[in-house]
Parts: structure tokens; sequence; C-alpha cells
């Protein structure tokens, strides 16, 4: 994926393992955290992989971990991104905020 990094990748990854028990007759692969000591190591790797045929190929993808109360605050704004790209704009998260062709939108939520 980076042939000319590859050193470096091995030296900034910090720790790799994988979450829940091993079945045998598990449909799809357990998910694996990756934790980095270097966050532009991190970010190349990340970059590289939106493009790999390999990745691609066997359905694997890079994720965020996110906390339960991100996921949480997540749930909540996805209403507005779904409805943004219902309209034709460009929307998505990054982390836990909202972004619309662009630009951070930051609405207000109901109290819990």
């Amino acid at each position: 994926m980076v042939p000319d990094a590859h050193a470096k990748i091995r030296e900034d990854i910090d720790i790799v393992h994988r979450l829940g028990r091993y079945q045998e007759n598990m449909r799809r692969s357990r998910t694996t955290i990756i934790r980095f000591t270097n966050r532009s190591t991190r970010d190349l790797l990340w970059k590289k992989a939106k493009t790999c045929e390999y990745l691609t190929k066997n359905k694997l993808r890079f994720a965020v971990d996110l906390t339960s109360a991100d996921k949480t605050l997540r749930d909540k704004l996805w209403p507005i991104i779904e409805a943004a790209k219902k309209e034709g704009k460009k929307a998505h998260f990054a982390g836990v905020r909202v972004i619309i062709d662009g630009k951070e939108v930051r609405p207000s939520l109901p109290p819990n």
C-alpha cells in the first residue's frame, strides 16, 4: 500500500488487537483496532486506504473508533445529514461535526 513508508508504519503502530471472540462460522471479519503513535502516519495510511485495491476487493475499510457518547450524538445528528443529501447537497460527518457543502453546521439539539 505504501512501500516506501513500510518501516515507518511499523515503527508508528503502538498496538493492534481484535474485538470479540473468534467464531468459525462468522460471515465477516472481526473489527481490528490499530493505535498509532504518530498522527501523520495514521493519516497517510488512512488516505492510501481509500484507494487501495486489496481493501476494496476484500470489502475491508478503515473507520474511526468513536466513544459511545459520540456515537449517540452522531445518531441524533444523522437526520440533518440525511435531509441535506436529499436536497442534493454534499453532507458528511467529520468526527462528530456535521459538514454540509464544505461548511460546518452547528445545529441546536433538544435536551436529553
